[in-house]
């Protein structure tokens, strides 16, 4: 190509180059724009997505802890038996599962015979209905299925008495128009939840009934244009029912537009300054080319975007990608610390040797369990564990065999111990126990379970069998109606207890009831060996 020989010529030739290169340049970052945009819906739809499914899988783990929590309680269970085997009146056991469970954050608890019979709590009309193939069953399991206005997230868990399955406990929470409301307002997407290919019900009014057809990624309806995703619904048992995320086009398209305007605002007034510049490098040339490096190098540097990481065409794009991996150690790097940071601070609470909670841990445990037994009216056990002549195991078969011999007394522990107790080791051959219990004889009672226990179950270390006892010293009081409770004074009092039960030959359970009075009250031949 032949370029004109004026540079008045030149000059003009430039100017239009420059202009439509101006030009190219806006029109480009504009569709790069659009393209990030929609590709940010995408992956924001992704990321919502993501976050309602472990919701859900959230929402079923929960009820299931509450399910277990329900079953396992042995009150109930009596309760249940006679009403259910006695045919005894059920209003007692209403009386009890409400002021015991009356709390839990659900929509429908639901108390069942083994037929299916209602006993307690609130029913569910969808569970009700269909609960044929649910009351039957022996195991404790957790799915989603459809109700009247959406998707209700249901636990069930079977009751047993005796080893003889008597009923079933069934909680349940709905996913229905408010909570889909809701997640609307946090997440400015459209909810759809489908059956059989009809809208069952959505976020957007008036439009429950209307066929659900989508062009890929994209569902139209109302004249406007969706981008939507699929939500994996975990354990759904209706195969007929889709739920569906969406995200108007329009509102995406809002900031383009915005930005287009701005786009059209730059090119005039980049058209116009390059006239201006044109017009004065015609009648003064003396420095065209400066000015256009100039104009150049400003043009260049950063006026394409870069958004999210793609194939490096350019150092710039390469430096980009490697930035953004960066980040990515980095977050991955914040992770690992976190990780580690949790993995530090159950250490610091556990006693290396059996695992149990060691004393550190106590001044967090107890203010909690004080709370607990005022609020419920309970009583409060301190029970202290010594392991009987454990310097003679120590001594005749070495301080590995010691070691083990405390690991065998923890597994009594925890195998023997309720599982809301908290049992730690605070030192030595010494463990204690942090329990509540309904009557001030419940400490006791659990104590001499344990001793029986580590009696009768006989540590075998290298071939040999070694026969262990342990003393026990019990310390029971009723925070709601003492003032004066705290840690340190039950923690004397139960430790005088275990002293008395040495005393008094060991291999048996001394008691301290600060519930009664300050003295160390007897208690009936049977709590005692």
């Amino acid at each position: 190509m032949k370029f004109p020989a004026t540079y008045k010529t030149r000059l003009i030739v430039y100017m239009v180059l420059l202009m439509g290169f101006l030009s190219g340049i806006l029109l480009y970052s504009n569709k790069i724009l659009q393209d990030a945009l929609l590709n940010e819906a995408d992956n924001h739809l992704a990321r919502v997505v993501q976050l309602i499914t472990s919701h859900i899988e959230s929402k079923q783990d929960e009820l299931m802890h509450y399910a277990a929590m329900v079953r396992e309680n042995s009150t109930l269970q009596e309760y249940m038996f006679v009403v259910v085997r006695v045919n005894s009146d059920v209003e007692p056991l209403k009386t009890f599962y409400k002021k015991s469970f009356g709390w839990l954050p659900v929509e429908y608890n639901m108390i069942l015979t083994k037929e299916g019979k209602l006993l307690a709590g609130k029913g569910s009309k969808t569970i009700t209905k269909n609960n044929n193939s649910i009351i039957h069953s022996s195991l404790s399991t957790s799915f989603a299925m459809k109700c009247e206005d959406g998707i209700e997230i249901v636990a069930y868990s079977p009751i047993s008495y005796l080893d003889e399955q008597i009923g079933s406990i069934v909680i349940s929470d709905d996913i229905n128009n408010s909570s889909l409301s809701q997640l609307k307002n946090t997440s400015g997407s459209e909810l759809f939840i489908v059956d059989n290919g009809n809208i069952f019900t959505s976020t957007i009014n008036n439009i429950n009934g209307m066929n659900f057809q989508s062009d890929g990624n994209i569902f139209e309806v109302n004249g406007h244009r969706y981008h939507i995703k699929k939500i994996t619904i975990p354990r759904l048992i209706d195969r007929n029912i889709e739920m569906w995320l969406g995200i108007r086009e329009e509102i995406l398209m809002q900031n383009l537009a915005s930005y287009q305007q701005t786009i059209f605002g730059l090119a005039i007034t980049g058209s116009i300054l390059v006239l201006a510049v044109g017009l004065v490098l015609i009648r003064d040339f003396a420095t065209p080319l400066r000015m256009m490096m100039a104009m150049t190098a400003e043009i260049v540097s950063g006026k394409i975007p870069k958004m999210s990481k793609t194939k490096a065409r350019n150092e710039i794009e390469g430096l980009a990608n490697q930035f953004a991996d960066m980040l990515q150690a980095l977050r991955e790097k914040e992770d690992e610390v976190q990780q580690a940071h949790k993995e530090l601070e159950k250490l610091a609470i556990t006693d290396t040797l059996t695992k149990l909670h060691n004393r550190r841990h106590l001044a967090e445990i107890f203010p909690k369990l004080m709370a607990q037994t005022r609020r419920d009216k309970k009583f409060i056990n301190v029970i202290i564990f010594d392991l009987d002549h454990f310097k003679h195991i120590n001594d005749q078969y070495g301080h590995p065999c010691g070691d083990q011999c405390l690991i065998h007394f923890a597994n009594i522990l925890r195998r023997h111990s309720r599982s809301n107790d908290y049992l730690f080791r605070t030192g030595g051959e010494e463990f204690l126990l942090l329990g509540v219990s309904d009557d001030r004889t419940g400490g006791v009672q659990l104590a001499e379970k344990i001793r029986i226990a580590t009696q009768e179950i006989p540590f075998i270390h290298s071939g040999k069998t070694i026969h262990i006892t342990v003393s026990c010293g019990v310390n029971c009081a009723e925070p709601d109606k003492q003032s004066h409770v705290d840690f340190e004074f039950m923690l004397n009092h139960a430790d005088k207890a275990l002293y008395t039960a040495k005393d008094n030959g060991r291999n048996r359970v001394e008691m301290f009831c600060e519930c009664d009075d300050d003295s160390v009250t007897e208690e009936p031949d049977f709590f005692r060996n």
